[in-house]
């Protein structure tokens, strides 16, 4: 029964990321004019495509749970209030910490090296919406499935795995979502510790505005603000913090032994129920 329970949560978790991924390779080629405009005018191509992966993973993920399971953007750790979304700015503020350390570990003496042009700043604001996204799906929406379904352990080793096999699969078969430059940031030993010190922030906090953040101001530290650390400087930075809140999980994971799977958050419904064309939802 609980391997049911199990596999059951996997694949519907594995559903849903197919499907969005699915969704966002239509979109990439319907911008494109199926492949045309990439021919004619490659720079409005490359733009449109960092737009599409911008809007598109939100807006359908967001849409589909709300259609297919019933939730808001609260139950995956999104809640609309000023509250939460105050802790975007701390996480904002600890992703550059992070890259301004790995950069300092990574040798002293260098500078680093602004990167302000207009096309740099609008191309790392569609980029930082695009990793808010891949947060979002990734831990806020599948973590938040696993710990209805799920409990304890297995919560913990889903969290782990999932972002990471689901960006390296994506590889292997050529798929286009997360986009390729998201997808090296979770590549070599340093991308992996920071991939579960993510999942783990989120297992503590509940919140996609905080790891969404982090994200987004470790690819500013690097790419804005020219702090250009090695895998090495990563490591070490992103090394400690995943081992203490891990270290807290686990303690807290033997400190509660729940009987069965984590009970459910309780919906909260921001707005009116509307009739769709699948019923009430």
């Amino acid at each position: 029964m609980h391997l049911n329970r199990f596999w059951s949560s996997v694949w519907t978790v594995a559903g849903f990321l197919l499907l969005i991924t699915l969704l966002q390779m239509i979109a990439d080629q319907v911008v494109t004019l199926f492949g045309l405009l990439g021919s004619v005018a490659p720079s409005a191509a490359r733009w449109a495509v960092a737009a599409s992966h911008a809007v598109v993973p939100i807006a359908a993920s967001l849409t589909y749970i709300d259609w297919r399971w019933g939730w808001k953007a609260d139950n995956a750790g999104l809640r609309p209030t000023f509250a939460a979304r105050f802790w975007f700015l701390p996480g904002l503020a600890g992703g550059l910490a992070l890259a301004g350390l790995a950069f300092l570990l990574g040798g002293w003496g260098r500078m680093p090296q602004l990167n302000l042009g207009v096309e740099s700043l609008v191309q790392a604001a569609l980029t930082s919406a695009a990793l808010f996204g891949v947060e979002l799906i990734l831990r806020g929406i599948a973590i938040s499935r696993f710990e209805q379904d799920l409990s304890g352990r297995d919560v913990l080793l889903l969290a782990l795995v999932t972002p990471v096999a689901w960006v390296v699969l994506t590889a292997l078969f050529g798929l286009g979502w997360p986009a390729p430059q998201i997808r090296a940031q979770f590549g070599g030993l340093a991308g992996l510790t920071f991939s579960a010190l993510q999942s783990l922030l989120f297992l503590q906090t509940q919140s996609v505005w905080l790891v969404a953040g982090v994200h987004i101001g470790l690819y500013l530290g690097r790419n804005v603000l020219g702090l250009d650390y090695g895998q090495a400087g990563l490591l070490l930075v992103t090394a400690v913090p995943a081992a203490l809140l891990l270290w807290r999980e686990l303690n807290r994971m033997r400190t509660i032994r729940p009987a069965g799977p984590r009970p459910g958050k309780r919906r909260v419904a921001y707005g009116k129920t509307v009739r769709g064309p699948w019923g009430p939802h």
